[in-house]
């Protein structure tokens, strides 16, 4: 049973949520704009927080406890989860996937825009 400190912890935590998306709505007029940031991240220092944001993804506290299982479970899973050569192959596939799909993700998924 919850204390009724935790219940309105929560509750306060519910309608800030709530109040930002009510606040922040409308401000994007299609996916392309929410995705892009209306074109205003192209500075390469925020480059470097989109950048560090997507290795702090790759990394959560799950990582941790999935990696040691490997390495205790497989020697293969040592090898292959927890080698430093990692992050210099995950890091280029998901971010050229992630740019791949910006560039032309409804033309390769065949969604292409039709002539107005």
């Amino acid at each position: 049973m919850l204390h009724w400190i935790d219940s309105v912890i929560i509750a306060v935590y519910l309608v800030g949520t709530i109040f930002v998306g009510i606040l922040f709505r409308g401000r994007q007029s299609d996916a392309e704009d929410y995705f892009t940031a209306s074109g205003r991240m192209g500075s390469s220092f925020n480059s470097l927080l989109v950048g560090l944001s997507l290795a702090a993804t790759l990394f959560s506290g799950i990582s941790f406890i999935m990696i040691s299982a490997l390495i205790v479970g497989t020697f293969a899973g040592a090898v292959v989860a927890w080698s430093p050569w990692y992050a210099l192959w995950v890091a280029p596939v998901s971010f050229s996937a992630t740019i791949l799909w910006g560039i032309g993700g409804s033309c390769v998924l065949g969604h292409e825009d039709e002539p107005s």
